[in-house]
């Protein structure tokens, strides 16, 4: 069940992101679940931008440590299958 609100670390908007990338990473944080296949896609459609706009977001975004990506490979022959990102609103990792 959803709630009306959604709690989120103000180190979110203390860090130097662009006003898009919080917009961005708080809309997935109130989501159900902070892992997204096919994200931007669905984000470009959300947020009625290009895919590559939001792309850029995603890059930001991984690199202050706000996403992390996960390439989902089959476990048999090792292919590539897609990509799953994880989101916090805390830094995963020293920004580089």
């Amino acid at each position: 069940m959803r709630s009306n609100y959604t709690t989120v670390s103000n180190d979110i908007f203390d860090s130097g992101l662009k006003p898009e990338c919080i917009g961005v990473l708080c809309f997935i944080l109130c989501g159900d679940t902070p892992f997204l296949e096919k994200m931007p896609e669905q984000l470009a459609i959300r947020f009625r931008c290009s895919k590559q706009r939001i792309y850029r977001i995603i890059r930001d975004l991984e690199k202050a440590g706000y996403l992390e990506r996960i390439i989902d490979r089959d476990v048999c022959n090792g292919r590539y299958k897609g990509i799953t990102y994880s989101f916090s609103d805390k830094a995963m990792q020293a920004a580089g």
